[in-house]
């Protein structure tokens, strides 16, 4: 709505005229001098307005201001939060997770970017999603597969991604655990295999993967495997989105 040249009236400078509104200012023309007030806020406590369109108009404005303010705070309280937990599992070794995709489907996850932890097999519990209690924003999560006649030692990765920049694990009750908007990688067949169990000590390799589609995994693992990507793609252009997870991955987890 046109409010230039709609009359307004101020709490000691008395009646006036509205000259100019750039954003949030708004520029009015009093008897004896000119003014600049913040817009819409100013109506709330030192301008009032007659024009029954412009009021309702100025309203609407200073309702969806208050929204999109509240909408921030909550976020930045979000934000703040998510640090919070996010320091506490830096502190916890295994804080990164790896997944067989028995009960994922890798075409599914690819296409959704969310992986399931998996349910409880025993106990009280039986039946309910694992809650990922260790996992917080700075977590990112191993996608691997081996074929149905294949050794658990031939298990490869076939991606990986960071959890999402909000994600708090004690929170994530369904276990269903979503990828960060950017980073988020699928290691083709194209590329060199990278054998998972490779990357652990040769005493805690496992024959069978066992019942539960998720484990943890401590950063360093991780860590080596975004290096060995980064070397695998030397030279292409697929080289730079990981160079870009590698860095972001590392400035979360402080190394």
């Amino acid at each position: 709505m046109e409010l230039i040249g709609k009359k307004v009236t101020h709490k000691k400078f008395g009646a006036g005229k509205i000259m100019e509104i750039n954003e949030n200012k708004m520029k009015v023309s009093f008897k004896e001098d000119i003014k600049i007030f913040l817009f819409p806020d100013s109506f709330q406590n030192f301008l009032t307005i007659e024009n029954k369109d412009a009021k309702d108009f100025i309203t609407q404005k200073q309702d969806a201001n208050d929204l999109e303010l509240e909408t921030k705070k909550r976020e930045q309280r979000k934000k703040a939060q998510a640090t919070v937990y996010a320091q506490k599992s830096r502190k916890s070794v295994n804080s990164q997770a790896v997944f067989a995709l028995k009960d994922n489907n890798i075409d599914e996850v690819s296409t959704n970017w969310t992986v399931f932890t998996g349910n409880h097999t025993t106990g009280k519990s039986k039946g309910t999603p694992r809650i990922p209690k260790n996992m917080n924003q700075n977590s990112a999560c191993i996608l691997t597969l081996k074929g149905e006649k294949e050794e658990e030692k031939d298990r490869a990765v076939v991606g990986l991604f960071m959890v999402s920049d909000d994600f708090i694990g004690e929170k994530c009750l369904n276990g269903m655990i979503s990828a960060h908007k950017k980073h988020r990688i699928i290691w083709n067949a194209e590329h060199e295999k990278l054998l998972f169990w490779d990357y652990l000590p040769e005493q805690s390799r496992l024959n069978k993967w066992g019942s539960y589609e998720m484990k943890y995994l401590p950063v360093g693992i991780v860590k080596m495997i975004l290096e060995d990507m980064i070397r695998e793609t030397q030279g292409e252009v697929d080289q730079e989105p990981i160079m870009q997870f590698y860095r972001y991955f590392c400035n979360m987890n402080r190394m």
